[in-house]
């Protein structure tokens, strides 16, 4: 008798383990040939003939209708295929058409047992062939299953080379274009460079030029103040002799020449001399123009290292233009030389090209939506600045306002402490004094007593 491993683990598990039974078998959907005995004891004999019975009947039931009405089932095979054709009921034949397939294997496999036992086999070998072929299926599903996975994964990783070889490639165009800009742009920085250089040659030409005359200027000058000191000097010598004569010797000529030498005084102050008044005043005038002198050098000095470093920096800025405007000419010299290559006609169909996206209304929608987001994204940005600017104010208020809660109820307690400390000392000291005055009087009355006693 056959049955299902299922059918026989159920009876097992209703019967708590009948004799005969065995223990509970895995695989539950192969089926399983039992003897009379173990079939009975188990009970399974009242539920396969009657599942058999139901079967048969169905059939029968079926082959009548289709001889009596033919053209129904013909009708039917039309709806099917219609069916199919929309894409229902395809995974219900297919399933039928499994089982059957399966049921034809396994009845030919039973006849070659029954060969091998004739020849000699006594029994018990057919359920592990079964087994064996079983167990090839499923060796032959995984790799089947294994094959395919790997195909799925060599596509995948084609696919993604593919991707990664064209972002290589546009990357090896951009790395080549701009190396071709750079190239460009440091013979035309070379060839700037070079002009420059000659500039500067002609201007220092020119300044060594310019320098070797002032040079001769500044020597003469430094003569003239030397020569002027001098002149000072004498000048002074000799009104110190005038006046010592005019001294020695008066009279109307030695008025009419202290007048001439007074007028003359006048002049010598006014150019930087003097006279008996002035002659201490301009020597100490003389000492603050040195002084005022050695000032103004310094500041020179100051300045001159401000305008160098002006300069520097002025160097550095045209530098740095002149590099960045050297890496875009190379760069849009780079892009001419492909387009030469690639003829002008290419160019302009580009062109064209982007003037018809530009114009086309897709292109517009897309400029405004992106116009919308970048709005609204500013908003959402400035409200959310403005947020955690309240929140941080609100923050700082809230802990000034708790910090200075804390110091005045610190400050209110340290002063009731004391003034309690204040007042308990002070109320002791009344207890104390008291207890005193009490015990002496107490002392005084207990004497009295005594003494009257006795």
């Amino acid at each position: 008798m056959w049955c299902s491993r299922r059918q026989r683990n159920q009876a097992v598990w209703e019967g708590g383990g009948v004799r005969g039974a065995g223990e509970y078998l895995s695989a539950p959907h192969i089926k399983i040939r039992l003897s009379q005995s173990s079939w009975a004891a188990l009970g399974l004999q009242e539920r396969g003939g009657r599942r058999r019975r139901r079967r048969g009947k169905k059939k029968k039931k079926k082959k009548r209708e289709e001889e009596e009405e033919g053209r129904r089932r013909r009708r039917r095979g039309k709806k099917k295929k219609k069916k199919r054709e929309e894409g229902r009921g395809k995974r219900k034949r297919k399933r039928k058409k499994k089982k059957k397939k399966k049921k034809k294997k396994k009845k030919k496999k039973k006849k070659k047992k029954k060969k091998k036992k004739k020849e000699g086999s006594k029994g018990g070998g057919g359920k592990k062939k079964e087994k064996e072929k079983e167990k090839e299926k499923k060796k032959k599903r995984r790799r089947r299953r294994r094959r395919r996975r790997r195909r799925r994964r060599r596509r995948k990783e084609g696919r993604k080379e593919g991707r990664r070889e064209k972002k290589r490639r546009r990357r090896r165009r951009r790395r080549e274009e701009e190396e071709e800009g750079r190239k460009e742009g440091k013979k035309e920085r070379e060839e700037e460079k070079k002009e420059k250089e000659k500039k500067m040659k002609k201007k220092k030409k020119k300044k060594k030029k310019k320098k070797k005359k002032k040079k001769k200027k500044k020597k003469k000058k430094k003569k003239k103040k030397k020569k002027k000191k001098k002149k000072k000097k004498k000048k002074k010598k000799k009104k110190r002799e005038e006046e010592e004569e005019g001294r020695k010797g008066g009279g109307e000529e030695g008025e009419g020449e202290e007048e001439e030498e007074g007028r003359k005084e006048g002049k010598e102050r006014r150019r930087g001399g003097g006279g008996e008044e002035g002659a201490g005043e301009g020597g100490a005038g003389e000492e603050k123009e040195k002084k005022k002198k050695k000032k103004k050098k310094k500041k020179k000095k100051k300045k001159k290292k401000k305008r160098r470093r002006r300069r520097r920096r002025r160097r550095r800025r045209r530098r740095r233009e002149e590099e960045e405007e050297g890496r875009k000419e190379g760069r849009r010299g780079g892009e001419r030389r492909r387009g030469e290559e690639e003829e002008e006609e290419g160019r302009k169909e580009e062109r064209r090209r982007r003037r018809r996206r530009r114009r086309s209304r897709r292109s517009r929608r897309r400029r405004r939506r992106r116009r919308r987001r970048r709005r609204r994204r500013r908003r959402r940005r400035r409200r959310r600045r403005r947020r955690r600017r309240r929140r941080r104010r609100r923050r700082r208020r809230r802990r000034r306002r708790r910090r200075r809660r804390r110091r005045r109820r610190r400050r209110r307690r340290r002063r009731r402490r004391r003034s309690r400390s204040r007042s308990r000392s002070r109320s002791r000291r009344r207890r104390r004094r008291r207890r005193r005055r009490r015990r002496s009087r107490s002392r005084s009355r207990s004497s009295s007593s005594s003494s009257s006693s006795s």
